[in-house]
């Protein structure tokens, strides 16, 4: 496997030892590694955990310059709106339907933060998606299926990340952590 031209990715360590070969944060190679997956769920099975009130994140493989990590989910649970610090982020759909919502930021007249909805976009089994490093990337994730599985790729790891309540307009900053 060369930086220019990954072949057809299909287990988690093929992916991670693509990973490997570059020692600098590459979000154009990522893309290409991300673009060629074709990872079988039993391959990813062994990294699945599942939580009645909340989906899970379970870590796979993190360094300095990225973090893959599978997201389970079940009918009914929902990300919060959510930035990723600036960071880009692929999803590969293993298993599942999802919808992603995205947000666009803008300031109200009374100089509160506030955001609104650009897009809802529906991704099935074998799908890819990409939220492009910014500050204006805002995002929420559900499951439209009785339960989905997705790989997330981030381009440095992400400790903690903004959330945004709709229904009040406030802002926090939630601190990351592993299922």
């Amino acid at each position: 496997m060369n930086l220019s031209h990954p072949s057809k990715l299909c287990s988690l360590e093929n992916l991670i030892h693509g990973l490997s070969i570059s020692a600098t944060k590459n979000s154009s190679y990522y893309d290409q590694l991300i673009q060629s997956l074709d990872i079988p769920l039993d391959t990813i099975a062994p990294y699945c955990t599942w939580n009645e009130r909340s989906y899970t994140r379970n870590l796979v493989h993190s360094t300095d310059l990225y973090e893959l990590l599978i997201l389970c989910w079940q009918k009914g649970q929902a990300s919060p709106i959510h930035d990723h610090q600036s960071q880009d982020c692929w999803i590969y759909v293993v298993e599942g339907t999802i919808e992603e919502t995205l947000y666009q930021p803008t300031l109200h007249r009374d100089q509160r933060f506030i955001l609104r909805e650009t897009d809802r976009i529906t991704y099935h089994q074998g799908d890819k998606s990409r939220l492009m490093n910014s500050t204006r990337a805002w995002h929420s994730i559900k499951p439209l299926s009785q339960q989905a599985i997705t790989l997330h790729l981030y381009s440095l790891p992400i400790k903690k990340c903004h959330l945004y309540n709709l229904q009040t307009g406030q802002l926090s900053e939630r601190k990351l952590n592993y299922s």
